[in-house]
């Protein structure tokens, strides 16, 4: 991770192409979640 500041604010960011494919999964991850909460509440309705 490389890291510096940003106008005082501590910030990381991925360095290599395995960080990179590891915070692209987490994310795809999330917005599935998120996509099947939203699916799952608006069919219960």
């Amino acid at each position: 991770m490389k890291r510096f500041k940003w106008n005082g604010i501590p910030v990381n960011l991925p360095d290599t192409k395995g960080e990179w494919i590891a915070v692209g999964l987490l994310f795809g991850i999330e917005a599935i979640v998120i996509i099947v909460v939203i699916i799952v509440l608006i069919s219960n309705r």
